[in-house]
């Protein structure tokens, strides 16, 4: 038992006779199980990494594309809201200050009043934007000469956010309801 040689024995049948009576008669000795079969079993071992490294990218593939969706149709009815809620909001200025008298004024004509917005005409900057000074020609007179008159137009900045612009469309609300002698008057808006 001490040695570096060890031998192996295996045993392939079995025989069992006992010397007791017995009324059935015992069964004949069973043969040797066949050995498993080695390469079956060493295929299903190969495929277990290949198939992992199909399906694990595949099911990681499915999940992104999923959440990718998802962000997208989230971002998309956002928008969609945001829309809504601005058309909304227009629709409500338009109601707002149409029973007090001034209107929307198309961008070009703004431009022509203030030079083009020119530096040297801009008067002071507020909160959400800069306010110039300018000349705009106001619809025809009963004579048919065109009325010029000095206006201050305020330009909401590009940086100012949408609770700015939500204070300027409440601004605009108040002053076109407004009516007295040192207040100036609100001719119209443009966005």
């Amino acid at each position: 038992a001490t040695g570096g040689v060890f031998e192996l024995h295996q045993i392939l049948s079995w025989s069992f006779s006992s010397t007791l009576e017995s009324k059935k008669e015992a069964p004949p000795p069973a043969e040797a199980p066949l050995p498993i079969s080695t390469s079956s079993n060493n295929k299903h071992k190969k495929m277990v990494p290949i198939l992992v490294s199909v399906i694990v990218p595949l099911l990681l593939l499915i999940v992104c594309a999923a959440v990718v969706l998802g962000w997208r149709r989230h971002k998309k009815r956002r928008v969609n809201e945001d829309s809504e809620e601005e058309c909304l909001d227009r629709a409500d200025l338009e109601r707002g200050v149409a029973a007090g008298g001034p209107r929307r004024y198309i961008y070009n004509e703004l431009v022509a009043a203030t030079g083009n917005f020119a530096e040297e005409k801009k008067l002071g900057r507020g909160g959400f934007g800069s306010v110039y000074g300018g000349q705009l020609t106001l619809a025809a007179a009963v004579g048919g000469d065109q009325d010029r008159r000095a206006v201050a137009v305020k330009v909401l900045s590009a940086e100012s956010s949408a609770q700015g612009r939500k204070e300027f469309e409440a601004e605009v609300r108040i002053i076109s309801r407004l009516k007295h002698r040192n207040l100036v008057q609100l001719l119209g808006w443009c966005d």
